[in-house]
């Protein structure tokens, strides 16, 4: 009886969780093409995270806790198209037509030719790539608290927990763990002994080709 009772409130509480994830993808695309003076520009941004919560063993006499997982990237894509760019300025749109033309032009005002090749010169990089990236991750074991029925978080007095910007990746690091540690959301004992672990990486990257003359490309990275 006391088994069917058990297995019965099992059902109706959907069972014990054993495992939670989410995950959370947006991309924008920054509206340069929109403003004449800077669609010489495209741009987007990226954001993404992942949730894990993992319900730990079951040990008997034993307390090892929870394991919470969450990760974070932030991205930033920008290419800058410099040869329309360029042909904003007639002086300089002229000189990149008859570079690309088939039979360049000469001259016989060897200061209109200076100055055509000094601007020849200055244009020779045609295009720049810039990736900005931003990535954490934090893994806690040892995480008492449950989960609920939303967005993996335990109901409670104080608010939910782990919390929404955990779960969505902008909360974590030394000072939720110092939070989990303080507010007794950790189980601490000389078994638990795998440590809590926070990433964080931050990069650029930089890419450009230049073309100092014709069917001359050189990609720079």
């Amino acid at each position: 009886e006391i088994w069917k009772d058990s297995v019965v409130q099992s059902i109706k509480s959907l069972g014990r969780p054993l495992n939670y994830e989410q995950s959370a993808d947006l991309t924008y695309n920054l509206p340069f093409a929109n403003i004449p003076v800077l669609d010489w520009i495209s741009s987007s941004a990226s954001y993404s995270s992942r949730y894990r919560w993992q319900r730990g063993a079951l040990i008997r006499d034993e307390n090892i806790g929870n394991f919470i997982q969450n990760d974070l990237s932030l991205t930033l894509n920008s290419r800058l198209n410099l040869v329309q760019f360029y042909n904003k300025f007639d002086f300089l749109e002229k000189d990149n037509q008859k570079f690309e033309g088939s039979d360049p032009e000469k001259h016989d005002n060897l200061l209109l030719a200076a100055s055509q090749f000094a601007a020849r010169t200055l244009m020779m990089v045609r295009s720049v790539n810039i990736n900005l990236g931003y990535k954490t991750r934090t893994d806690i074991p040892g995480f008492s608290p449950m989960v609920g029925n939303h967005f993996g978080q335990l109901n409670t007095p104080a608010g939910m927990l782990p919390g929404l910007g955990f779960a969505f990746g902008f909360d974590g690091g030394e000072s939720f763990i110092e939070k989990a540690s303080n507010s007794d959301w950790l189980v601490k004992n000389e078994n638990n002994i795998t440590p809590a672990v926070y990433n964080l990486t931050r990069s650029l990257r930089l890419d450009a080709t230049i073309e100092p003359s014709k069917g001359l490309k050189i990609e720079l990275n």
